[in-house]
């Protein structure tokens, strides 16, 4: 590669060759798609060529963009341009241009295009910017520009090819030069998702030719709350190098399990150390589900993942790492890669007498699984699977952050191949129930007659709950975690005071995840006269309905079945009581949902003591069509109405 990069190094940078201005574009006024739209995409081209010289393969990247500013927010926000790269890649023969409402034209200098550490108004330090400063923009402008990015070792295979973008794009254009050699033994091939875009058709310039797919009159992309994946909404095909066997699905994921079968078992050995570690670990196990936790939590605790932030292993270790080539090697030095760690797992459960199988799993957040999609891209996750009683349960050892009985959320109720010399079959695994992710919450306030809160806050987190916050948390100093915890408090609530932040069990797996704080909250309650107006749900007070669209575009999918469980204590100052309480009403939506509320009156009429239980998704329901959203918005509209419920506090007598 160091030869490909010297010759890149001396080519000469060409001046830029722009398409013609039309006058339509200068002269339109309005948006043609969307009559919202801040700014529209007249024209998107991306030309990709892959190249091979032996040894070396690359690929080139070349971008065309040319978009209409129609509102002062877009010429603020389009302003500036950033191109993103990273590792051995690079950008050039960047140029940019501004065309004026009154068609003149202002080139970018070079001034105007820097290196940059900033990306998003963020320092970032694994990634290179290029950022692009367009001159003299203003409602009416064109902004246009262009730029080669080169990507070192490596083909366009699994490479997405992307039609919308966050504007409207009047037309978009993708032209492939796949490679066509004897070293590559596979032709291209491309599958389309949510694209109406032209089938590919050759297009020659010059000495080269290209294959060309268009679409026009693209939509803008906008992501809405809890939608699926982006994969499964927007438009984009798929370009890929692979052997078309010409097979029914059927006949193509039993022999894709059996290829990942015989390639898995190459790597097991179970060898006199890994028989007598394996005895050493279930020794006392009453049944097989206690086996398969005992060798869970040793391969969790005693081998280290090397390429996992949260294993404890060094930059040094990882820069050092040769691979493991099988099980024992993993056994003995103590560390591998994730999938050396399930395969150390699988030859530990047979050594204890337990049937195990490597488990190729679709990832449920990167795009949902259809067997018509025949390639083994989209099972992109690996597990292992375990039959228990005759039925298979599936374990991630290399997960180190994940709770017993749980896999990732994006591996949890889809579709999981269980790879198998003989007979691979296809199961869905299972989603857990809503009380296993549960956020618990607590606040012991006292109010003043002033309307001023203050006391302690806890809150206690669950499965994929716990997850989520533990892989923010578990690679900073305690201090650092207090500093995370205080801005998300500060966050949830502005205006109060928050000191006394404790962050506890973050990575003790079997206890919950412990946030705790002292809170001082003024003008809480709102005093009106001899009368004082608080919101019994304190941890809800001043939050926006879930979906506050009225119209919808995508179907609504949460990620993972979940509980809440919130008590509210607040002690009453002398001077004021309860005047007549009531509590919010309580209700069901069929098995799938349930909100239920309580208040009492405590310490002789001086505190309120309020209660609120809500789970969701149970009977695995967590997917909805659009068709669905009018009532599952009125749902959480009206849970946004119960908890903005408020209790009316009178002068005691």
């Amino acid at each position: 590669m160091r030869r490909l990069l010297l010759l890149v190094a001396t080519l000469p940078i060409c001046a830029a060759t722009w398409r013609p201005i039309e006058p339509s574009e200068i002269s339109l006024k309005t948006p043609k798609i969307d009559a919202n739209a801040d700014a529209e995409i007249l024209y998107w081209e991306v030309k990709i060529t892959d190249h091979l010289q032996p040894p070396d393969i690359w690929t080139v990247y070349r971008h065309y963009l040319r978009v209409k500013i129609f509102t002062e927010k877009g010429a603020k926000d389009l302003a500036t341009a950033e191109i993103v790269s990273a590792g051995k890649q690079f950008v050039r023969e960047v140029a940019a241009r501004t065309i004026k409402p009154d068609g003149s034209i202002v080139e970018a200098g070079n001034d105007a295009i820097k290196d940059t550490d900033v990306l998003k108004g963020k320092k970032v330090s694994n990634l290179k910017v290029k950022a692009v400063a367009f001159p003299a923009v203003t409602p009416g402008s064109i902004i246009e520009y262009q730029y080669t990015h080169t990507y070192p070792d490596r083909v366009a295979n699994y490479v997405h090819l992307e039609f919308s973008r966050e504007y409207p794009v009047h037309f978009v254009k993708y032209l492939v030069k796949p490679i066509q050699s004897e070293y590559v033994p596979y032709k291209m091939r491309v599958m389309g998702f949510q694209a109406n875009a032209t089938p590919f058709t050759p297009e020659r310039n010059g000495t080269e030719t290209h294959y060309a797919t268009t679409a026009s009159n693209v939509p803008a992309f906008k992501e809405e709350a809890n939608m699926p994946p982006e994969n499964d909404v927007r438009p984009w095909l798929l370009i890929y190098y692979e052997e078309d066997k010409k097979l029914t699905p059927e006949k193509f994921w039993k022999e894709v399990g059996r290829d990942f079968a015989r390639d898995f078992q190459k790597e097991l050995k179970v060898d006199g150390n890994i028989k007598k570690t394996a005895a050493e670990v279930v020794n006392g196990a009453a049944s097989d589900e206690e086996k398969i936790d005992k060798l869970l939590e040793f391969c969790r605790k005693n081998i280290k993942n090397v390429y996992s932030d949260s294993s404890g292993v060094t930059a040094e270790q990882r820069k050092n790492f040769k691979g493991n080539e099988t099980t024992a090697d993993t056994m003995k030095r103590k560390m591998g890669t994730g999938g050396d760690i399930n395969a150390l797992f699988v030859a530990l459960a047979q050594a204890a007498g337990l049937e195990a199988r490597l488990a190729r799993i679709a990832d449920r957040g990167y795009k949902g699984f259809d067997p018509q999609m025949m390639t083994a891209h989209f099972l992109v996750a690996a597990s292992i699977a375990v039959k228990v009683n005759g039925n298979w349960r599936f374990y991630d050892p290399a997960a180190a952050r994940a709770p017993k009985g749980f896999l990732r959320w994006q591996e949890e109720g889809t579709p999981a191949l269980i790879c198998d010399p003989k007979e691979p079959t296809f199961v869905t695994t299972p989603l857990n129930a809503p009380d296993r992710s549960r956020t618990t919450r607590r606040a012991d306030l006292e109010l003043d007659m002033d309307g001023n809160v203050k006391g302690k806050i806890r809150f206690a987190y669950s499965g994929h709950r716990a997850t989520s916050r533990r892989l923010d948390l578990d690679q900073d100093s305690d201090s650092e975690r207090e500093r995370k915890v205080l801005e998300d408090l500060k966050e949830q609530y502005p205006g109060a005071e928050i000191t006394d932040v404790k962050v506890e069990n973050v990575t003790e797996l079997d206890k919950p995840l412990i946030i705790s704080a002292s809170l001082v909250m003024r003008g809480y309650g709102q005093r009106t006269g001899k009368r004082m107006f608080v919101q019994p749900a304190f941890f809800q007070a001043g939050g926006k309905p879930l979906f506050g669209e009225s119209q919808r575009k995508y179907p609504i999918h949460f990620r993972y079945p979940f509980s809440d469980v919130d008590r509210v204590s607040i002690k009453l100052p002398l001077d004021l009581t309860l005047d007549q309480p009531t509590a919010p009403g309580s209700f069901k939506i069929g098995e799938t949902a349930e909100y239920k509320t309580s208040l009492a009156a405590g310490s002789g009429g001086q505190e309120l003591i309020y209660t609120r239980e809500f789970f969701f998704g149970n009977k695995d329901q967590i997917y909805f069509p659009t068709e669905a959203y009018p009532s599952l918005k009125k749902v959480f509209d009206h849970i946004h109405e119960q908890d903005g419920h408020t209790m009316t506090l009178k002068a005691a007598q």
